[in-house]
């Protein structure tokens, strides 16, 4: 079995320190529209059953929040309860593995915890905090932080990439994580969570394809 050489070593060790980090300095913030947007369609893509407010051919956008977004008020009618939604599909289908994993092994359940104003000295904050489907308590915790992780972690092998020593290397990769907003963002579900990873592993495989001619 072949051996892993020392930049992929660091790359783990650099992820699973940042992913500790950001895990335990989340801030179980009370999450935006966007977030809860994504939040809502990407739980019904895993359950694949719909809102209990929809009505097909009668729903329209935001149909979740009536009261706050009438009906009247928003666009075409929808004739499919996964895609009624404003949220992009595509940021809502990197929320469907951590979902799905709760969903199915239950590893945050509404019995897990239950917060009193002993806890937190805001009784609105206890009731959303008591309230929130545990599916959505786990995506919270994990998603931001993994994606961050993944992110500062590519970043490394991008400086290597450029032939920095592997002590600049790890020092550019801690500053990026610790003092840029790259760790603030990973207490949220928005979208550019997961667009930064993606746009860094692009730019990581162009790297290589222009040392190596080839991605791989």
């Amino acid at each position: 079995m072949k051996k892993l050489g020392i930049n992929k070593k660091i790359f783990l060790s650099i992820f699973f320190i940042f992913l500790t980090i950001f895990v335990f300095s989340s801030d179980a913030h009370r999450y935006s529209g966007d977030e809860d947007w994504q939040n809502l369609q990407a739980l019904r893509i895993v359950t694949l059953e719909p809102h209990p407010l929809y009505v097909d051919g009668e729903s329209k956008g935001r149909f979740e929040y009536p009261v706050s977004y009438p009906p009247a008020w928003q666009g075409q009618t929808c004739y499919n309860y996964i895609m009624c939604s404003p949220a992009r599909i595509g940021a809502s289908v990197t929320e469907v593995p951590f979902l799905f994993i709760n969903h199915n092994f239950p590893i945050i359940t509404e019995d897990s915890v239950t917060w009193t104003i002993d806890d937190f000295q805001d009784l609105h904050y206890v009731n959303w905090r008591n309230g929130i489907n545990p599916d959505f308590t786990f995506l919270e915790l994990f998603y931001g932080p993994v994606f961050s992780a993944l992110s500062v972690s590519v970043f490394f092998l991008i400086c290597r990439s450029f032939n920095y020593e592997i002590r600049t290397s790890i020092i550019l990769t801690l500053l990026l994580g610790l003092t840029t907003t790259i760790w603030a963002y990973s207490q949220t579900t928005l979208n550019s969570v997961p667009m930064v990873f993606l746009v860094l592993l692009g730019f990581y495989f162009f790297r290589r394809f222009q040392k190596n001619d080839s991605p791989v």
